[in-house]
């Protein structure tokens, strides 16, 4: 998936969605409106699906699975690559990401891959870093960051991904090896709504 956030999940997730809500590809051409043929395509990569395409069969998925009480899980959720900044990175780079990729949090992240802080648009609003970005706004973000992201495992299920979403900008999801593979937003959670 590209560093900007898609407005579905990833078209590869199709197949095993599919799969594990039971259905077969003519199941979901019904259910969906789309083509038995076109699912196979877009399942064996062989074609890109349209928004239009697109939207039938995730909203398709995601009536069954909540009629069928499937829970995903945190890798099914999560955005990735994940887009953040080094603690020594002046504010002006995570401001520049931050808009560029219309985000509006970052994790922050050291050189060996441990996550340190983040950096949130809310923490724009607070009048002490206001004043410090104004007397030097090459600040490094290490000066102005805040905690960071609550981290959950790749399997962590939906229910405790929504939950911790109440209360923080984002959650990172860390692999076996310990290292960030994706970011999970309300916006994220908010497009399996479509």
């Amino acid at each position: 998936m590209d560093c900007v956030r898609n407005m579905f999940p990833p078209v590869e997730s199709i197949k095993d969605r599919r799969k594990r809500a039971g259905l077969s590809q003519s199941d979901l051409a019904k259910i969906s409106g789309i083509s038995q043929s076109a699912i196979a395509k877009i399942e064996g990569k062989r074609i890109i699906p349209s928004y239009d395409v697109a939207i039938k069969i995730f909203s398709a998925l995601e009536k069954v699975e909540r009629e069928r009480g499937i829970i995903r899980c945190a890798s099914e959720l999560m955005s990735s690559p994940v887009v953040y900044v080094y603690p020594d990175d002046p504010f002006l780079k995570a401001k520049a990401k931050m808009l560029k990729h219309a985000f509006s949090q970052l994790p922050v992240i050291d050189r060996n891959g441990r996550v340190v802080g983040s950096i949130t648009e809310r923490i724009l609003w607070n009048d002490f870093v206001r004043k410090e970005i104004a007397r030097n706004p090459y600040i490094k973000v290490r000066k102005i960051m805040q905690k960071p992201f609550p981290q959950i495992l790749e399997d962590t299920n939906e229910k405790i991904v929504k939950d911790l979403l109440m209360s923080y900008d984002a959650v990172l999801v860390i692999g076996e090896e310990g290292k960030v593979k994706g970011i999970i937003t309300k916006a994220d959670v908010l497009k399996l709504f479509i």
